[in-house]
């Protein structure tokens, strides 16, 4: 089954986590959801609009050799998390200097990527918070299982991943990394994301800005943080 688009896709996510809600597995009041840029955050904007739960991301990398992009070798998220992913890397036969200078390269972009997409929007302070971790689709696996590796450092509570669709070998590679997962679809013949909508465009940074600027209404009991300085020149 095909969703319509991002939106849809986040709205019947927030129905599957009502469910947990009556189920006692989830207290709006005490969640972030977080999502991951840039296509997750127009997935977390619909779950929070829906739930009136605020929302915040978490900037994540795949790191790939520039000779073969398609390939996940590893993905970088916030605080120096990353997560290698050995299969790949084992049938490539690369050299750890290589490697750990595509990291470094990542890394950079991360801490670049969240002062342009956060811009004047404050980040939500997640210690001791049930986090929602939202993003459009994971193929992989590797840039979620990264930034489950940065929130666990942060010392939240609680992490529930919500994904729209799922390839099935990677759905139970997840399970074990997360306290609750919440996946609509789980296709036997996966081949990308984009193949589970009818319509997939790319998100701009100026989208997710906006998401999150938006979503600065979204609040239940979040605290936000100081706003981050800009430099403007």
């Amino acid at each position: 089954m095909l969703f319509e688009d991002r939106h849809e896709a986040g709205a019947r996510l927030a129905s599957e986590l009502l469910a947990l809600e009556a189920q006692g597995k989830l207290d709006p009041t005490q969640a972030v959801i977080v999502a991951l840029p840039r296509g997750g955050v127009a997935i977390g904007y619909e779950v929070g609009r829906q739930l009136n739960i605020p929302l915040d991301v978490c900037v994540v990398r795949k790191v790939s050799d520039p000779a073969h992009p398609e390939l996940a070798l590893a993905a970088v998220a916030e605080n120096n998390a990353c997560v290698i992913n050995e299969d790949i890397i084992a049938g490539q036969g690369l050299s750890d200097v290589h490697l750990q200078q595509w990291i470094e390269t990542q890394h950079l972009e991360v801490q670049r990527r969240i002062k342009k997409f956060r811009a004047d929007t404050p980040p939500i302070e997640l210690t001791g918070k049930t986090i929602i971790l939202v993003d459009d689709g994971a193929a992989t696996g590797a840039t979620a299982l990264a930034a489950i590796e940065a929130l666990r450092t942060r010392e939240v509570k609680k992490i529930i991943l919500a994904l729209p669709v799922c390839a099935p070998d990677i759905r139970l590679r997840l399970e074990h990394r997360v306290d609750e997962l919440v996946i609509l679809q789980s296709p036997d013949f996966f081949q990308a994301v984009g193949q589970w909508y009818e319509n997939f465009p790319q998100v701009t940074d100026e989208e997710v800005r906006s998401y999150l600027h938006r979503a600065q209404g979204f609040s239940r009991s979040a605290i936000r943080l100081k706003a981050p300085s800009i430099d403007k020149t």
